[in-house]
């Protein structure tokens, strides 16, 4: 409970200090950093400080806000506030000590876990940073520098100048997990060590599949990065008035409350996509209400969405939902309509069919299927499937001679189909006899066809006729 300012050297300088309390002070302005603990240069190699606990201390304005130099073993380094320090909290030659619930900002780095120079020979390991606040520092939020297993959770760490955690030169075993990181100017993360294990950690640049690649020459990654931040709660959609996937008019859209663990506000945005999550497209933010009315006449018809809720807290951390499902915008009717150019009463040999391109009100890609019947329709034999033009020339020779109708089927994307049916024709194709004349030798007569002598164009213009068609919805 003491102010403790304008001092050359540190505000509180302990040394070979063990179960001791430091608490509820306020340092500043002091050369060396608001608290000094351990033996530092003036230490012989055995002499040790331990068990101690230093909390809820604010140090600002000075060199480091806590510092402990040597070799010092099960110190705790709790709820302390640290900013505007060359290092927030610096901790040196430390082994088995715990940093927990920590506010740590606008300092050089915020912690750094490090040799100091007279301890070359004394990395500091199996340190705990656990649930501590790091922002806004001007290098990295979490240094560790020669150290071995270590560890590195649960902390929150964004909008540092630099990286966010840094496993630097011989840094050793070094665990990073379940860490929130975002908002950093060169990278969410960095390893030049060896043996560091990066896992579970939230990185807002993250692409949402696959492993998250770490920075550095160790060339580490995170192989299972989760997609959102562990300080709040997960979000559950529902997304009311649909029918079999399909929505017109206006749409319910609800979700729960994300709880945030930090007591952040947390405001909502609801985004849809129109290409599997490719790109998302916002329809509103900052919502502060649970529920969204969407009118579905924004989204063109017969698209199909996929729709997400972020949360978005104070800090900028984004907790989101995305429906598994597809759905598709149908405020108009899905029509299609086609028609097809009927053959003349006879044809023979090569005979064109064709028909009219048929159009798709929603604007979906076609193609077209097309069959034969010559029982008046109770049976159907496919000539051509999956065409992408309008006409298509048939041997006619490859069937027997009678009466035929013919199908055309337009299918689209979506899996919606119209049919449209010629007029009945017929196929008499002319049975050919060689002439015994030498002088016609090699060329044929032909027997007339028993019906009128009307001449036959083989490349149909025919008769436009009204069709009854029908559209089939998958």
């Amino acid at each position: 409970n003491n102010i403790i300012h304008d001092n050359d050297g540190a505000g509180i300088r302990a040394e070979s200090s063990s179960l001791s309390v430091f608490s509820n002070n306020t340092l500043f302005n002091n050369a060396w950093g608001g608290i000094r603990l351990g033996g530092g240069i003036y230490l012989g190699e055995g002499d040790t400080s331990y068990g101690n606990i230093i909390s809820n201390n604010i140090a600002h304005h000075g060199r480091n806000g806590i510092w402990t130099w040597g070799v010092t073993n099960t110190n705790s380094y709790v709820g302390n506030i640290l900013y505007n320090n060359e290092n927030g909290l610096a901790i040196e030659a430390s082994n088995n000590s715990l940093m927990i619930n920590n506010t740590i900002y606008s300092n050089n780095n915020g912690i750094l876990v490090h040799l100091g120079p007279e301890e070359e020979d004394k990395a500091p390991y199996n340190n705990t940073i656990a649930k501590n606040i790091v922002y806004d520092n001007f290098k990295n939020g979490i240094s560790i520098q020669y150290g071995k297993e270590n560890n590195i959770e649960n902390n929150l760490i964004y909008n540092n100048n630099e990286y966010g955690v840094y496993t630097e030169v011989s840094s050793f075993k070094t665990n990073v997990m379940f860490n929130e990181l975002r908002g950093h100017i060169l990278g969410n993360g960095y390893d030049d060590g060896s043996g560091n294990i990066y896992s579970n950690n939230y990185y807002d640049d993250w692409s949402g599949s696959g492993s998250y690649l770490i920075d550095g020459s160790a060339n580490n990654q995170d192989p299972t990065p989760n997609a959102n931040p562990n300080h709040m709660s997960s979000i559950s959609l529902t997304i009311e008035n649909n029918n079999n996937q399909t929505l017109s008019g206006n749409v319910f859209i609800s979700w729960n409350h994300s709880v945030d663990t930090f007591s952040h506000s947390i405001t909502y945005s609801v985004l849809y996509s129109p290409n599997d999550g490719i790109s998302w497209i916002t329809v509103v933010s900052d919502l502060t209400e649970m529920n969204y009315t969407l009118n579905t006449s924004i989204i063109a018809d017969g698209t199909n969405v996929s729709f997400k809720v972020q949360g978005i807290d104070e800090l900028g951390f984004v907790t989101q939902v995305i429906t598994n499902d597809t759905y598709q915008i149908a405020n108009s009717l899905h029509t299609l309509s086609l028609s097809v150019n009927s053959p003349n009463d006879v044809q023979s040999r090569i005979m064109t069919i064709s028909w009219l391109e048929a159009t798709d009100s929603w604007g979906h890609e076609l193609v077209y299927d097309l069959y034969y019947s010559n029982d008046n329709g109770n049976t159907w034999e496919f000539l051509a499937l999956d065409l992408t033009s309008t006409s298509f020339n048939w041997d006619t020779t490859t069937v027997n001679n009678g009466e035929y109708i013919i199908k055309v089927v337009a299918r689209d994307t979506e899996g919606a189909s119209i049919e449209a049916f010629s007029l009945s024709f017929a196929i008499e194709n002319i049975i050919s006899t060689a002439s015994p004349d030498p002088t016609t030798l090699g060329e044929s007569s032909t027997i007339p066809p028993s019906s009128s002598g009307a001449s036959l164009n083989l490349n149909i213009v025919g008769l436009f006729i009204a069709l009854t068609a029908f559209v089939i919805l998958n």
